[in-house]
């Protein structure tokens, strides 16, 4: 059964409003198709355990995704930068 991030906070309200919007964003790119399922879990992980985030690495990662669709970068090039950026999470 899925449960939203906001289920999994339960009561207690662990997660600020800004990691809240942090996780919407990740599933947003999850939806999308620029990171996958296990990455988002990871990153949503961190945020919900009160990891710090770096700000913009979610602009970062759809113009990294705009620079893969476009041809500028090559897949490879592309994995090793998303690893990167989602490492800064």
């Amino acid at each position: 059964i899925a449960h939203s991030p906001i289920e999994e906070l339960g009561t207690e309200g662990e997660m600020s409003s800004e990691n809240l919007d942090r996780v919407l964003k990740l599933k947003s790119l999850m939806d999308s198709g620029v990171i996958t399922k296990e990455e988002f879990e990871a990153q949503k992980n961190k945020l919900i355990h009160g990891s710090s985030s770096s700000d913009s690495v979610e602009s970062k990662l759809k113009d990294l995704k705009s620079l893969l669709d476009s041809g500028a970068i090559n897949q490879s090039e592309y994995d090793e930068q998303k690893r990167k950026l989602l490492e800064k999470l």
